[in-house]
């Protein structure tokens, strides 16, 4: 059985990183952690929708991976993680852990169709979801990613992303029996 892996999946928002990261804890029979969902918990619960409840909701959620990761179990972890204070916390719950950290950007090279998925994406009930303005004033702000990062263009179809995801993980089938 292969060590746990605390599994990071970032990128703007529509860019296909939600599909991803739930197929990938699915797949990995894990918990999935989204950071919009426990902000938009902790608005429902009276928490300010300022700049300090996102950071509160990666912290929230960092909480509960380290708990699954310490428990000997997998974690899947998805986040706009645009600058490299949100991206720090994950490098410190696997530290913390124990385990290592494998990174996922998900990008959409297409802007129409990534506009279009925006758009027609379910929203995540009492969260605020992003227009495609704002998706473009992120996209500005977004702070590159190192080498180490896998960058997933995440146009096709999501069967074929999770197999390059398991892949990269070392989790398929045929590669657990070597």
């Amino acid at each position: 059985m292969p060590e746990p892996t605390l599994v990071v999946f970032s990128g703007l928002p529509g860019a296909g990183k939600t599909t991803l990261a739930a197929a990938t804890a699915a797949a990995l029979d894990c918990t999935h952690l989204s950071v919009d969902t426990a902000e938009a918990a902790m608005w429902r619960c009276g928490v300010g929708r300022d700049a300090g409840a996102g950071v509160a909701a990666y912290e929230v959620a960092a909480a509960v991976a380290e708990v699954q990761l310490k428990a000997g179990r997998d974690a899947v972890v998805d986040a706009v993680n645009a600058v490299a204070e949100a991206r720090a916390t994950w490098d410190r719950v696997g530290s913390a852990a124990g385990v290592p950290v494998v990174w996922f950007e998900c990008v959409l090279d297409d802007l129409a169709l990534h506009r279009a998925r925006l758009e027609a994406r379910p929203p995540v009930p009492d969260f605020a979801d992003p227009t495609w303005a704002d998706v473009c004033r992120r996209r500005e702000e977004y702070a590159p990613w190192p080498d180490s990062v896998v960058r997933v263009e995440t146009s096709g179809p999501v069967e074929e992303l999770l197999t390059q995801v398991l892949e990269r993980l070392g989790r398929l089938p045929s590669q657990r029996r070597r």
